[in-house]
């Protein structure tokens, strides 16, 4: 999280993303949304348990990113 908005704040999110998984890229997308979640208080909990976890993606087949995640490796 920052107070401004600047490209600094998603690549930063994009590297921690990245350092997360050993380096592993296969598989990850990165949406930003112009950036406005990364300057939100209280988000990180909202995209880590509820976004990554628990939310049905139909655009993946309708399993949750870190289901989906799973299966690739």
């Amino acid at each position: 999280m920052a107070a401004r908005l600047d490209a600094s704040l998603p690549e930063a999110a994009l590297r921690q993303a990245l350092i997360r998984r050993g380096g592993n890229h296969r598989g990850l997308i990165h949406h930003s949304d112009q950036g406005v979640q990364y300057a939100s208080l209280a988000i990180f909990e909202y995209i880590e348990v509820f976004y990554n976890r628990k939310r049905l993606h139909s655009a993946l087949g309708y399993q949750s990113p870190v289901d989906f995640e799973s299966k690739l490796n």
